[in-house]
């Protein structure tokens, strides 16, 4: 194994295991930590000479994490204000409303 992949397969390693810490991915923080971590994936691209995918992959897995939560925590916040409104039903004329099979047509 090329000196150059063996080093940058330790850096990869050790910096994904910083990425891992709970604190990297919390709110504006996450957006911040991509950008660097692009940036650190670059130069050790240019380092390596190919293209390295062991960071670029964890990241990945670490971004669908952190999206998903992202995307629980506020569809929990918005029923949360679904459910404090006060809903009021209105009387509808049912002969008015085009059926929902013939409106989809």
């Amino acid at each position: 194994m090329d000196g150059k992949k063996l080093l940058w397969e330790q850096i990869e390693g050790r910096v994904a295991a910083i990425l891992s810490a709970p604190a990297a991915g919390e709110g504006e923080h996450f957006l911040q930590m991509l950008e660097w971590t692009h940036c650190f994936i670059l130069c050790g691209d240019s380092f390596c000479g190919f293209e390295t995918v062991n960071l670029r992959n964890h990241i990945a897995r670490q971004s669908s994490k952190f999206f998903d939560a992202f995307h629980r925590q506020n569809m929990e916040a918005m029923r949360a204000i679904i459910d404090k409104e006060l809903w009021q039903s209105l009387p509808i004329d049912s002969d008015a409303v085009t059926p929902l099979g013939k409106a989809m047509q």
